[in-house]
């Protein structure tokens, strides 16, 4: 929810920050209006507060964002939209966002989880170590296939052969029906399950029946997957556990609150698509704002598909 809230506000934020700007050195005069160090600061520390990163950005790009929102703000002025009704209910939702994002924001604040807690919640994460196992499959159509090539492997047929002959898995069968090194949320539920319950060095005794078919499988061996160190995962926890503070604070609000809902739940609402055409200021911010990817967790990391992942 904060996100979306703050990321709202990022004009209205520059705006305001910039009613406040000292007297400063000028950066630039657009028809007579002082741009000025202060505000160049303002934008800088408002992109800062939108999770972004202000040194990736150059001097000039910045100073062309605020150059266009000013002049857009004049064109706005000189057409006098601040006086439409639309504007004014538009301001008044950036309002409401900014102050239930300043609020949420206040109360992280207060909050914030010390180096012990995230390294406690670290420890409990990372006290059960996941496994990896190296596979090899053979994938067949029906379980009687998978059974006849059961029977073959107890009579000494190898198990890279009867793969490269037998299984329906081309990517696999090539190298022996070999899956490499997989975790059980890589594969699906039956076939994790499979490996969880084989020993090293044997073969499935049952056809495993998955949505792909019917499996024979060989776990060659098996391994505990390392957990990344507590600095190089720190502030995905942070970001977790504030997540979960966010809730806890929601929560506690609406226990407290007389809460009525009139809108039925059966109701459906009309969304409209969005309008292709963003207003000048906005898109003059927009492309200030370089792209933020999301981290993959440690955990999530995967590897390339396979068959039996799928």
């Amino acid at each position: 929810m904060l996100k979306p809230l703050m990321r709202s506000c990022l004009l209205s934020c520059a705006v305001i920050s910039a009613a406040y700007a000292a007297d400063s050195k000028p950066v630039a005069i657009i028809n007579g209006k002082v741009i000025s160090e202060q505000d160049y600061d303002n934008y800088l520390k408002t992109l800062s507060e939108q999770n972004r990163n202000p040194a990736e950005i150059d001097t000039k790009t910045l100073i062309d964002n605020l150059v266009e929102r000013e002049l857009a703000l004049q064109d706005a002025m000189s057409q006098k939209l601040d006086k439409e009704p639309s504007f004014a209910r538009k301001l008044e939702e950036v309002r409401s966002n900014l102050l239930a994002a300043t609020a949420l924001n206040l109360y992280l604040e207060k909050h914030a989880p010390t180096e012990a807690t995230l390294k406690q919640e670290y420890d409990r994460l990372t006290a059960s170590k996941p496994k990896e196992f190296k596979a090899k499959h053979i994938l067949l159509k029906t379980e009687d296939e998978a059974k006849a090539v059961i029977e073959e492997l107890g009579k000494g047929k190898a198990f890279d052969e009867l793969a490269k002959t037998k299984s329906t898995d081309a990517a696999s069968a090539k190298n022996g029906g070999d899956l490499g090194w997989v975790r059980k949320n890589q594969v699906v539920a039956d076939f994790a399950d499979a490996l969880l319950h084989l020993e090293k060095g044997k073969i499935t005794q049952k056809p495993v029946k998955t949505e792909f078919g019917f499996h024979v499988i060989l776990l060659e061996d098996l391994r505990d997957v390392a957990a990344p160190t507590f600095e190089s995962v720190k502030e995905q926890i942070k970001t977790m556990m504030q997540a979960g503070q966010m809730q806890t604070y929601l929560e506690g609000l609406k226990k407290t609150a007389k809460i009525e809902i009139l809108k039925k739940f059966d109701d459906k609402a009309e969304v409209t698509a969005p309008d292709a055409k963003k207003d000048a200021a906005q898109a003059a911010t927009d492309a200030a704002k370089p792209d933020v990817k999301a981290e993959a967790k440690p955990a999530e990391a995967k590897t390339e598909d396979k068959p039996a992942a799928k």
